[in-house]
């Protein structure tokens, strides 16, 4: 049984102790883990090795080759059709054995065995039975096969041995998928059921259930004109969750049972194997077929639907060279991977008996499984021991459980009721509904379906059974590209589209048919008109620079054409001439808004002057489309220079004074790009060594030159720029620097020792790093510590002190100054005496008279 999980990964088998895992592959949207199949060797020769689902990886072929006898071990063909009844099932009175003539039965698998035509043929001569018309394709119907992997090989003999065995009457066709991906397998499935004379397809492999399962189930119907197709599905190997495809309400889920059987192939009895998947589904609703039998479910799915002998104790010999030896060819395997095909053999008989009766093959949805459900319960062993694993555990009961379903096949019973039985709908079955029919384009989407487009038409369908087929037929043609349903959206509406044509313009009729399970339909008719196909419209041209963008075409600049286009089919070809010279067509893109496409065509520098351009779009109808006209390009200008400014290059407070490093910047536009730029301050040459930045808006580039620090007053300035075609601008001015200026403010006198705090302001522009007063017999101290330039001055200041007596002091004071901006300094005065309010009053005003400094340092 193979597992097939829902999350991408790889698929695996156990790996032994000291063998390394095999590399992951990746799918290309789910990756169908899967579990390996139930292996059994004699116990003389090496224990039972059990498949978990695959978390790790190892060569298959190892595990095998341990396992490989010379002779078989498992249950033989004659004891199997014995056991279940196989050997009493006769047609036309007893005069046609049963053994499927007539009828295909595919199995679909991944990957290739290389040997399977060899070993099917050594399997049925060790066995006695006649070979039969064996096929062997990939997932699209050719030979040239996927590549070979041992664990699916293993599979694929299972599989196909044991479909043989059961009908050997009926042909095999074996479908190879490219890998374990659900986008590959489900591509074989699609192929098998299409194939000729198919009425059975088995899978051997499963995956999660997971909440787009539903848009998948599609896969699982007869094709429109095809006989009746039954698809069955391995229920899993690990008990509970259950898996996917085995749960869709269009497959028939075989679950697993261990077989009892005496020396000469008896039935004794059965009980659920414990690997035997099934459960309740969290997303597939619950047929109708199940409503009256399953009583575990409530609204959905339950599996397994029936079941066969799984444990690899009571396994099936399978002949496989591909991973043993010729000397040592045989295993014993088990596995619901078994009981697929042998079910799927089955229903290949049950067909055969139809066909003879001159009825069609059962279509599996509407009628295998509808009357699996309603057959008697003598039709079935029904199982009443035994529990599966996993999570939850169930345990097998009377009637229908979730180990067992209805339990395995009383053979001969079942063939009867399924070749002379018919499937009548409950009383209470509601038919499906369907509405908003709606035809357009499948591909250019310009609102309007021509002749030359490909179509799609569009449904709505409501309805509470699953839907098993659906027909859709434009002007009595099946249309065979069908989607859906998809959903449930809001009123529990479901939609789904078919695709077809190019069709001739005219009107043109459609039927579409939903049947569901119940074999209840419904049906839609009416009409659609497709339009000529019209010739590519060619419009919106437009001309512009391409480099630097500034809004004008310019001689020698490269420029664009540009221009709109709408299609009725695909553009097979196009053309752009420029002045009678061909130009590179880029292009169409889109569709965009109304189904519009856009095209371009870049050319180099034209010279000025009025130039003619020639657009031609071809579609694959041989319609043309085209447009002509002229545009100008103006002479090119030399470059312009705008928006300068001047400015501090450090402290940027708005205001450039003396003292300060200074920066001019400026703006360029033009055709061709800035070769060179000069400033000139006051005479002086400086390289505006900054730039260019942008484009920005309008395609101005930006510059920046820097200038060292002046003196107050007025300067003078100009600009020079070339671009590369030589041609210069300049620009002239002046500006004025103001002279800087300082304030000192705020003493204080500090109570806690023998100093007085003096604090300096900055002021707007600059703020001071350091200063200090000095004064006769006065110790200072700074608080900063930056390397200052310095300034000297004088400074004079008058006081009172308590003797009303007039004292005057002379001082000079050393003002330090940086040109980095700080908040405030302070300095520390101190004295040699104890401050008093004399004190500070004669260094306030000394600290007023210090404002003069301002002018000084400027």
């Amino acid at each position: 049984m193979r597992r097939l999980l829902c999350s991408p990964a790889s698929y695996a088998w156990r790996r032994k102790p000291g063998q390394h895992a095999r590399s992951a592959r990746r799918g290309s949207f789910r990756r169908l883990n899967i579990e390996s199949l139930e292996v059994r060797a004699l116990l003389s020769v090496s224990p039972l090795g059990e498949a978990v689902p695959c978390t790790v990886a190892t060569s298959a072929a190892d595990e095998v080759a341990m396992l490989s006898t010379k002779s078989p071990t498992g249950l033989t063909p004659t004891q199997v059709l014995h056991a279940y009844g196989f050997d009493k099932i006769a047609f036309n009175n007893g005069t046609v054995v049963g053994d499927g003539t007539g009828t295909t039965i595919a199995i679909v698998d991944a990957y290739d065995d290389p040997r399977i035509a060899y070993d099917l043929h050594q399997f049925n001569v060790a066995y006695g039975l006649p070979d039969t018309v064996f096929t062997k394709v990939n997932q699209y119907g050719g030979t040239a096969y996927p590549t070979a992997n041992a664990g699916w090989a293993a599979e694929i003999a299972l599989d196909v041995e044991w479909a043989h065995a059961i009908a050997p009457g009926a042909n095999i066709l074996l479908v190879e998928a490219n890998s374990a991906s659900y986008s590959d397998m489900l591509t074989a499935v699609n192929y098998a059921r299409n194939y000729a004379g198919v009425v059975a397809v088995s899978m051997s492999w499963t995956g999660g259930d997971f909440a787009s399962e539903t848009t998948l189930d599609g896969y699982f119907t007869t094709p429109s004109n095809h006989c009746g197709v039954t698809f069955l599905a391995a229920s899993g190997d690990t008990g509970a969750p259950v898996g996917y495809p085995a749960i869709s309400p269009n497959v028939v889920a075989v679950g697993g049972t261990t077989l009892s059987i005496d020396s000469q192939g008896n039935y004794i009895g059965e009980s659920g194997w414990s690997g035997s998947g099934g459960g309740l589904s969290r997303y597939e609703r619950l047929p109708t077929y199940q409503r009256t039998i399953v009583t575990q479910s409530g609204t959905y799915r339950a599996n397994p639907d029936v079941a066969y002998d799984s444990d690899p104790y009571s396994g099936f010999s399978v002949y496989d060279t591909y991973n043993n030896s010729a000397s040592s060819p045989w295993a014993q395997w088990g596995g619901t991977s078994a009981a697929a095909p042998q079910w799927a053999a089955l229903i290949a008989i049950a067909d055969q008996g139809r066909m003879l009766a001159g009825k069609d093959s059962l279509d599996g949805a509407s009628q295998t499984l509808p009357l699996l459900y309603s057959l008697s319960t003598a039709d079935f062993h029904d199982i009443t021991t035994g529990m599966s694993t996993g999570n939850p555990r169930y345990s097998a009961a009377v009637g229908f459980d979730l180990v067992t379903g209805r339990g395995s096949p009383v053979a001969n019973l079942i063939v009867a009721d399924l070749v002379g039985s018919t499937v009548s709908p409950p009383p209470d079955a509601t038919p499906p509904v369907l509405s908003s029919v709606a035809t357009g384009e499948a591909s250019l989407q310009n609102g309007i379906l021509e002749s030359s487009e490909q179509g799609v038409i569009t449904w709505a369908v409501n309805y509470t059974t699953p839907i098993a087929s659906k027909l859709i037929t434009i002007d009595g043609a099946v249309v065979t590209a069908v989607y859906g349903p998809f959903g449930p959206y809001d009123g529990g509406v479901y939609y789904c589209a078919g695709v077809f044509g190019p069709l001739a313009a005219g009107t043109h009729s459609y039927k579409i048919v939903m049947t569901d399970t119940n074999g209840l339909s419904a049906t839609a008719t009416g009409s659609f008109v497709v339009s000529a196909a019209a010739a590519p419209s060619v419009f919106s041209v437009a001309v512009g620079e391409l480099s630097p963008q500034n809004g004008t075409l310019e001689a020698n600049e490269q420029g664009v054409l540009t221009w709109a286009l709408t299609t009725s089919a695909q553009i097979t070809s196009k053309s752009l001439t420029l002045d009678g010279k061909a130009c590179t067509a880029c292009g169409p893109y889109g569709p965009y808004s109304g189904g519009v496409y856009y095209s371009f065509g870049i050319f180099n520098g034209l010279s000025a002057g009025t130039h003619t351009y020639s657009i031609q779009m071809t579609d694959a109808n041989g319609l043309t489309g085209s447009a002509t006209g002229s545009f100008v390009v103006v002479p090119a200008a030399a470059p312009i220079i705008s928006s300068v400014a001047i400015g501090e290059a450090v402290s940027q407070n708005g205001v450039l004074e003396s003292g300060e490093l200074g920066v001019v910047t400026f703006a360029v536009t033009g055709t061709n790009a800035i070769r060179s730029r000069l400033l000139v301050v006051d005479g002086m040459q400086l390289a505006a060594s900054y730039g260019p930045y942008g484009p920005y808006a309008g395609g101005a580039y930006y510059y920046a030159g820097v200038f060292p620090s002046m003196s107050a007053g007025s300067h003078n300035f100009s600009i020079y720029v070339t671009d590369s075609a030589g041609r210069s601008s300049s620009y002239n001015g002046t500006f004025s620097l103001a002279a800087r200026a300082h304030a000192l403010a705020s003493v204080a006198a500090n109570s806690a020792g023998p100093a007085i705090v003096a604090e300096l302001l900055a002021t707007a522009d600059q703020s001071v790093e350091r200063a200090a007063i000095a004064m006769p017999d006065r110790q200072i101290a700074s608080s900063t510590d930056s390397p200052p330039s310095v300034a000297d001055v004088n400074l004079a200041s008058k006081a009172t002190d308590a003797d009303d007596e007039q004292v005057v002091c002379r001082s000079t004071a050393t003002i330090e100054v940086d040109t980095h901006t700080i908040a405030r300094s302070r300095v520390l005065v101190a004295t040699s005496d104890t401050p008093t309010a004399e004190r500070v009053e004669l260094l306030d005003a000394l600290l007023q008279d210090l404002q003069f400094v301002d002018g000084l340092l400027g």
